[in-house]
């Protein structure tokens, strides 16, 4: 069964200094397609690989972390379907952890309250 998953990059080197590199080398190294979706005003692109599994990648202004109660009901209303929503930024300062990895399923982020979601 294939699976879908859609990533998300904060487009802007003044929040977010690493996110829009690695949105270009996607670019770069997958064949990307548009798609009809619009996330955070921005066009949301894809690809696909031989299982049939769906890259789904969303430009953001902000970094989704920073402001997760603005944009959650819209993670909701775009990607209804997605396994697994992949948030990727930078951490650097004194607080920042050594290692990170955050992922919620669609499962929890479809079903689950607000508050719950935003304490993951």
């Amino acid at each position: 069964m294939s699976k879908k998953i859609v990533y998300t990059f904060c487009t802007d080197p003044g929040k977010d200094r690493v996110a829009p590199n690695v949105f270009d080398k996607c670019k770069f190294v997958h064949p990307l397609e548009p798609t009809d979706i619009v996330f955070d005003g921005l066009p949301v692109f894809q690809s696909r690989d031989s299982q049939g599994n769906v890259y789904l990648f969303a430009p953001t202004a902000d970094v989704i972390s920073h402001d997760y109660r603005r944009y959650l009901p819209e993670l909701i209303r775009c990607f209804p379907d997605v396994d697994l929503v992949g948030i990727v930024n930078w951490h650097e300062g004194a607080s920042a952890p050594n290692n990170i990895f955050c992922a919620i399923q669609q499962e929890t982020y479809n079903r689950a309250p607000l508050e719950q979601l935003i304490l993951l």
